[in-house]
């Protein structure tokens, strides 16, 4: 991006600040990351209750994330502070002086850091889309003037934050799609539960709405294209005659209700009415003391693995017997069948019949 190869060319006490803005907003990323990754186990959801949709950080946990006692924000803050109190040294500032000029050094850098980054955007058509984003259009009705929350939180400062999405949106378009949505395309199978369904699809959805910057903000897509993968995977449970009859009962609870829904409501199937049917089924699920996914029958399992035996045996077989023609020779089949069939033992010559 532009602003990188014009980093060098800024003033020394400004690169420096930048990279401490740079490095707080990829910590703040990677914080991020791991507050959806540990979001599920912070819930103590039962065991068979699925998890409510990932809710991202508010501002006051940001606050946390980067005023708490996570190292790197710790070096950062501490970063920030040297180069002020070298401020403050050099215009001499008192003591009473001291916040404003911070506010004016932080003002001075995060304007440049903002300009730089909405020109490098602009002409990179996988990020043009981040020059529309509200807290950017904000920074310009207000005409670039940072706030004093921002000077003291500076994870707020617009241009930090379009740092944190830029290395969002980097680090989305960098997932393999064609492998991670390949899930969505597999066949449902009936022996997992729903919340280990969903649970493998998320990743993928994640994928699809990383394909294109441009996909990210329609949430509502992706979530339409969850509630379908969820109602054929309920449908597939409750039509599958080898699942056992207690779950597909079950099943069949949620799949009448869905088919009601889908005849009584033209607009399309959201998550929020699909979750209504899957937490039937769930609790059907628990009423009947069922174990949260069934197992295969015994005879499906056998009829596998003879097939698998089978399959490897065969294989097997083709590896390290003999060539054809030397096989028909042996059961007199070959080019001499005749001639095999007219010998008598120690008797050289055909026999005349």
């Amino acid at each position: 991006m532009g602003i990188f190869g014009s980093f060098n060319a800024w003033p020394s006490g400004d690169q420096e600040l930048i990279r401490l803005l740079f490095r707080i907003a990829a910590r703040m990323h990677e914080l991020t990351v791991e507050h959806q990754v540990a979001y599920p186990t912070s819930l103590n959801l039962a065991p068979n209750a699925l998890p409510p949709p990932y809710v991202p950080p508010i501002s006051v946990e940001k606050d946390d994330m980067y005023t708490g006692t996570d190292p790197v924000m710790t070096a950062c803050r501490e970063g920030i502070s040297t180069i002020m109190t070298a401020r403050y040294a050099k215009d001499k500032c008192t003591n009473a002086q001291k916040p404003s000029a911070q506010h004016s050094e932080l003002q001075r850098t995060a304007s440049m850091l903002l300009a730089s980054l909405l020109e490098a955007c602009q002409e990179d058509a996988c990020f043009s889309h981040l020059k529309e984003i509200p807290y950017v259009k904000e920074d310009r009705l207000a005409y670039n003037v940072i706030t004093v929350d921002m000077s003291t939180n500076v994870w707020k400062i617009p241009g930090v934050r379009l740092l944190f999405d830029i290395i969002d949106t980097v680090t989305r378009q960098k997932l393999i799609v064609t492998t991670n949505t390949a899930e969505l395309f597999d066949a449902p199978d009936p022996w997992s539960s729903l919340s280990d369904h969903r649970t493998k699809i998320a990743s993928a959805l994640v994928a699809l709405g990383a394909t294109d910057a441009k996909l990210l903000p329609d949430t509502e897509l992706i979530a339409y294209l969850e509630a379908l993968i969820i109602a054929n995977f309920v449908n597939i449970c409750a039509n599958n005659k080898d699942v056992p009859v207690s779950y597909r009962e079950a099943y069949q609870l949620g799949a009448n209700d869905l088919s009601d829904l889908l005849a009584d409501d033209p607009t399309p199937l959201t998550m929020e009415k699909m979750n209504k049917v899957t937490e039937k089924i769930r609790r059907e699920i628990d009423n009947r003391k069922l174990a949260t996914t069934p197992k295969p029958p015994a005879s499906t399992t056998a009829k596998l693995a003879c097939f698998e035996t089978k399959n490897a045996a065969s294989a097997a077989s083709k590896t390290t017997s003999a060539p054809r023609s030397a096989r028909d020779f042996r059961r007199g089949n070959g080019p001499l069948r005749e001639g095999f069939r007219g010998l008598t033992v120690g008797d050289k010559s055909p026999r005349v019949e």
